[in-house]
Order: C-alpha cells, then structure tokens, then sequence
C-alpha cells in the first residue's frame, strides 16, 4: 500500500514537473520569439535609414561624428552587384519579422519557419562579420549604424539557433496576438526612418544656405572656369559645371563618385571643372598639400587621374599624411622628389594654383565644400550635389546638353 501511495506520488510529481516544464518552455518560446520579432524591427529602421541614405543620395547623420558612415557606403564594400549592401539587409530583416509572426499564426509549422530563419540570419551574420572586418580591418573606418545592424542580426541567428533544439510549439503558442506586436514595432521603425531622413534633409539644407554663393555677379562666368588641365569633356561644351571642393572633406569624398556618374551620362558634352578650396579645421589637415600635389599632377596631364585616386574610399587613410598623400601621387606616375619639392617651395606655380582658387571662392562668397557652379550663356547658378542632376535636367541645360 505504502509503494503504492510512492508511486502515485511520485507520478504525480513526474507530471507536474513536466507541465511546469512545458509550461516555461512555451513563455520562453514566446518571449524569445518576441525578441527577434524586436530586434527585426530594430534592423529595418537602421538597414531602412542607410537605403535611404543611398537612395537618396544623403549623408547619413554618423553616430560617431565623423564621416566614416559615408566613407564606407560609398566603398566597394558598401555594395554588392551593384546595389548598396543596406538594400538586401533592409529585405532580409523585413522575412525574419515575417517568419516571427507566421510562427504565432501557425505553431504547427514552428520547425520549418525557424529553420529557414536561422538560415537567412545565418547568411546576415556571415555578411555581417565580413563588413565589419573590411571597415575595422581594412579601412580602419567603424559605423554605428553598420555595428547595430551586425548585432541584431547576429542576436536574432543565436536565438534562432536556439529555437530549432526545442522543437514544435503547443497548439496554445496560437493565443498570441502577434499581428498588433509585430504591427506596433514595424510602424514605430518606419516612423523613426521617417524622422530621421527629414532630420537629414533639414541638416542638407541647412548646408545648402550656408555654402550658396553670395556674390556671383563680382565675377565673369568664363573667369569661373579653371584651365584647360583642371577640366574634362568638350572644352567646347556649352554648358560647364565648376566644383569647388576640400580633398579632406567628408561630404566631398562622398560626391566624387556622383560627380563623375553625372558628368559620364552626358557622354562629354558636359564640360567639369574643379577648383580647390581647402578649409582649415580640424579633421581637414593637409588639405593644402592635398591641393596643392593635385595642382603639381595637373602640370604632368594626371589631375584626374590624381583625383579618382586621392577620392577613392580605399584611400581614406592615406590622405591624412602627407606620406600618404606622396604615395598615392606616386601610383599615379608622378615622381615623389618632384611632389616633395613641389610642396615645400614657397613661390611654386601648384601653390600659387591653390591660392588663385581660394581667392576666387572668398570673392564668390563660398563659405563650405562642395559647391557646385553650373555655367552656361554667360550666366552662373549654384547649386548642390543632391540637386545638380536636377538643374542640368531642366532649361536652358537640358537643350544645351542635347547639342
């Protein structure tokens, strides 16, 4: 009777734990379905912020206060067969919050969703590591943004991986309300992607004011245009667009390659010039002996072979030095002995070439870089990067560029 009385107890027991088991393991199922549902929305804001950021052509606002964000978006890196790497984040955190809510609609296929979850984070993960070691190791550049995105998707495989050893969810994993979490979440990501592109735009335009030029009308259009070694295209073009740029600046180095996809879609009936305005602050040292090495390249025919280098994300360590700065002229062709000396001679014409530009720039009223100056039929309009595509696209440019 006794044993009995054991084994009834102890059976007892046996379910009792099971249940409270099962019980716990479904509330841990749910929460941590719950988190990657979280951390899901979290990716879309930050993959749907750097997207936009491509897309629009605007500079991402740096959580580290400098341009590294923008220097990395615009290295090879930042994209894959043509499209900006943000782009297939933006898609694959919009699947695994999609996987999360169809595990609550349909606890029955709980198996199959997490697995093909924990395969599509897998991949992120792998891309993840692989970014986050070609910005910190190769370009020693490091995004905030980039870094958020890397640790939510590597959160969301550990958990996902962790999900595929428990197994099936109870029927009663259905009472959830996942459609209002997960609706609740993805409206809040796409409302701080909403504030933070116009916190963008407002910040764009603001540098906008600040860099339009004040006094075009002190200065003949055809006096704008640099010589002949500092512009490409027909010199016969009948429109031109002069920019006024720091090698050193952020924004700049973000522009070269819309720059040169701009000037590329007319074929060479754009004419582009550039003109040096190198700005002392801090983050912007060597600018002059940037300009300066790039006036003494344009003596040898290789300005914009020196540009394309000098501008190129791969580079973005090497202009911090004027070591850097020589080597680079040197794999474009140029002696590093004739730079040097180019450099350091008080009274050389690379010297008085930058000093003629920023003379021009102040007389303009530039106060910032870039500046863009379209030319065409005697007259000057300033404008921006965003907007240069748009100004050439409407008259009097449009049917001068079509000649």
């Amino acid at each position: 009777m006794q044993w009995g009385v054991g084994y009834q107890v102890a059976g007892i027991v046996r379910i009792t734990t099971r249940t409270k088991n099962v019980y716990f393991s479904r509330v841990k199922l749910v929460w941590l379905n719950r988190i990657t549902i979280l951390l899901s929305c979290l990716g879309i804001f930050v993959a749907g912020v750097m997207s936009y950021s491509s897309l629009a052509n605007k500079q991402v606002p740096c959580l580290a206060g400098s341009s590294s964000c923008a220097q990395l978006a615009s290295s090879p890196f930042g994209s894959w067969l043509g499209l900006p790497v943000a782009y297939y984040g933006f898609v694959g955190y919009c699947l695994l919050l999609t996987l999360g809510i169809l595990r609550f609609f349909q606890p029955e296929r709980f198996k199959l969703y997490t697995t093909v979850g924990l395969i599509i984070s897998a991949i992120g993960t792998l891309a993840s590591f692989w970014l986050t070691f070609a910005a910190l190791g190769l370009m020693q550049q490091a995004c905030n943004w980039c870094l958020a995105s890397a640790g939510a998707m590597i959160a969301i495989c550990l958990i996902h991986a962790y999900m595929t050893q428990v197994g099936e969810a109870t029927d009663e994993y259905r009472s959830e309300k996942p459609i209002t979490f997960g609706a609740l979440g993805l409206v809040a990501a796409f409302a701080l992607i909403g504030i933070t592109a116009a916190q963008m735009n407002a910040g764009l335009e603001t540098i906008n004011q600040q860099i339009r030029p004040t006094s075009l009308g002190a200065v003949e259009a055809n006096q704008i245009i640099p010589t002949p070694m500092k512009t490409k295209g027909n010199q016969d073009a009948k429109v031109t667009v002069v920019e006024f740029a720091d090698i050193r600046c952020g924004g700049c180095r973000l522009a070269w390659s819309q720059t040169k996809r701009i000037f590329d879609k007319y074929q060479g009936r754009l004419r582009l010039g550039f003109r040096h305005f190198p700005i002392k602050r801090p983050g912007h040292e060597n600018a002059g002996q940037a300009a300066q090495i790039a006036e003494f390249a344009g003596s040898k025919g290789k300005f914009f072979e020196y540009m394309d280098a000098v501008f190129d994300a791969s580079n973005n360590e090497r202009v911090k030095t004027l070591d850097g700065l020589i080597s680079i002229a040197t794999n474009v062709g140029l002696d590093p002995a004739e730079v040097g000396n180019a450099i350091n001679a008080d009274d050389h014409p690379s010297l008085e070439g930058v000093l003629a530009d920023v003379s021009l720039a102040l007389k303009l009223g530039i106060q910032a870089t870039p500046t863009y100056l379209v030319i065409a039929n005697g007259k000057v309009e300033a404008t921006t990067i965003d907007k240069l595509e748009g100004v050439l696209a409407r008259e009097p440019y449009a049917s001068l560029l079509r000649q």
